[in-house]
């Protein structure tokens, strides 16, 4: 397994936003030496150096300190499964993405016009004018 970022994000198509998916745990140790600093980073059993190359030889290159540490101690990170932002469904108590529920609630329409042997009748599309008026719709521009 290569180097892997520390946070792996994915877009969430309901909201645009970059939602946590997962974590790489990882701990690094710099070490100042007479050319200059070096990184040991240790993610998922793996030790990097500085350019997160993998090291071959750990017991060779990486100070018994730091694989002390990460023998005692490893980092442990998080699984969230993907996008937070969820749905419920009110037909079948479903949760899912926000993005999916209106696929599933087609879906749900479909196979009860099924069992009701109306066929492939797609829902009825509602505009502007066919929506019922409120209250808060009316013309305030009146005298009175």
């Amino acid at each position: 397994m290569a180097y892997q970022l520390p946070h792996e994000y994915e877009l969430d198509r309901a909201t645009s936003r970059l939602e946590l998916i997962r974590e790489n745990p990882q701990r690094s140790w710099i070490v100042a030496t007479d050319r200059g600093a070096v990184i040991y980073t240790w993610q998922g059993g793996k030790w990097y150096d500085t350019g997160f190359n993998e090291i071959q030889d750990p017991e060779a290159e990486v100070p018994e300190q730091f694989r002390a540490w990460i023998a005692a101690d490893p980092p442990r990170g998080t699984e969230t499964g993907g996008p937070a932002v969820t749905a419920f469904c009110k037909i079948c108590g479903e949760t899912m993405n926000r993005s999916e529920l209106n696929q599933h609630q087609l879906d749900h329409y479909y196979a009860l016009q099924k069992q009701t042997g109306a066929g492939d009748v797609p829902p009825p599309i509602v505009t502007k004018d066919q929506e019922p008026k409120t209250k808060s719709d009316a013309n305030r521009h009146t005298r009175g």
